[in-house]
């Protein structure tokens, strides 16, 4: 078994979650603590993150991408002065694994995939264990390839609504899971110079094999 079907195989206790979230401003989304991880991925426009317990607000912006390690309340608004309400996808297809959010208004758009992992806490894969609790990999050309390859393909699937959706989502938000540590821990070995072993590791994921990886977990 090679690293990433091992990482998948000793966290994942249940399968992924997510939602499709249209919002114009002003709007603001309270999310609860959760057993597992949380993500959301800001496909067009921009907005805030928000921490439950304090702390400065995130800005977040197209192909942004934020993973919360522990799955520890927080917020998402247009600005970080809304009020919250709670983030409650509706599911109109109960056969389908994507939920929908709308919030209308006079404002900006913006689009999100929110999401949730169902991970096993007393079983971290070492990758998972070294992320600090909120990870953002902001949108920066030339940087994490692979995994800003793999949120366009995401936000094609979500707008076109093609056949297959229903499949393709949920793989790649699958595959971003393992993506998402591989591609922070390739970030911080670059700065740094240090963690060879991670950066090689980082390196063989590269935009040639999204698909080969996605469709291994369909």
């Amino acid at each position: 078994m090679d690293v990433l079907a091992d990482a998948l195989s000793a966290m994942r206790v249940g399968t992924s979650t997510s939602a499709r979230t249209e919002a114009r401003a002003p709007w603001g989304l309270r999310f609860p603590a959760i057993d597992g991880a949380s993500f959301h991925v800001v496909l067009q426009g921009t907005c805030w993150l928000v921490p439950h317990e304090g702390g400065a607000p995130l800005p977040l912006t197209t192909g942004d991408i934020v993973f919360l390690r522990d799955g520890s309340a927080h917020g998402l608004a247009d600005d970080p002065a809304t009020p919250l309400a709670d983030f409650m996808p509706d599911r109109q297809d109960p056969t389908s694994p994507i939920g929908q959010v709308r919030i209308d208004g006079p404002g900006a758009r913006t689009m999100l995939l929110c999401g949730a992992y169902q991970l096993g806490n007393g079983r971290p894969h070492p990758l998972l264990c070294e992320l600090p609790r909120v990870v953002h990999l902001p949108a920066r050309p030339g940087r994490h390839g692979a995994l800003h390859a793999m949120t366009g393909l995401l936000g094609a699937e979500l707008d076109e609504r093609r056949p297959g959706r229903d499949g393709v989502v949920p793989a790649l938000v699958d595959a971003m899971l393992l993506y998402i540590p591989v591609s922070y821990t390739h970030s911080r070995a670059h700065e740094t110079g240090r963690n060879i072993v991670c950066r090689l590791l980082a390196d063989y994921i590269t935009s040639t094999n999204v698909m080969t990886l996605v469709l291994a977990l369909i």
